[in-house]
């Protein structure tokens, strides 16, 4: 029998979440879960991923406090948080940004700004709220607004005076 040759996938790329996915004993529910194929506990269908998308954050929450009892209970071991604990402090203040940073970083998204063409800018950012407020796809505008300087922060506030901020739900 030829076993087929297997390079293992980048650790944080999709193949290893793949990987990671079908490894799982859970996996054909968690397949389920991201077809839609899901049912409610009465047995009607969720009606596809979009519409089971409560579900499967009141799954992810309930796994999340299913392991933190786990860990505290002892259940589980994490070296370092439950077992193997050292009465060390940890060194504190391992990463301080320089005060200056900021406003240099300020100044740089000025000249980007002042450099860029004004009108291009503001008909790249009109096109995408159209677009954001409608059902077109906002990724080649999204590229255009990149392409012609549009900052990150000018795209967010457009983005969100469309469609607002998201406030996650919390059974607990």
């Amino acid at each position: 029998m030829r076993i087929p040759r297997f390079d293992p996938p980048r650790v944080g790329s999709v193949a290893a979440a793949f990987v990671v996915l079908m490894a799982s004993p859970l996996s054909a529910q968690q397949g389920a879960v991201i077809t839609g194929r899901v049912t409610a506990a009465g047995g009607d269908a969720l009606g596809g991923a979009v519409a089971a998308i409560p579900f499967m954050q009141r799954e992810i929450q309930e796994a999340a406090y299913r392991y933190q009892r786990e860990v505290e209970e002892h259940a589980r071991i994490v070296v370092g948080v439950n077992e193997f604990v050292t009465d060390e402090l940890p060194q504190g203040n391992l990463f301080q940004v320089d005060a200056a940073v900021g406003p240099a970083l300020a100044e740089r998204v000025a000249r980007a700004r002042a450099a860029r063409d004004r009108d291009a800018a503001g008909r790249a950012l009109d096109a995408l709220e159209r677009a954001a407020r409608g059902r077109e796809n906002l990724l080649p505008l999204l590229v255009t607004a990149v392409e012609v300087g549009v900052t990150l922060g000018e795209t967010c506030d457009r983005l969100r005076g469309v469609f607002g901020v998201h406030q996650p739900s919390v059974a607990f």
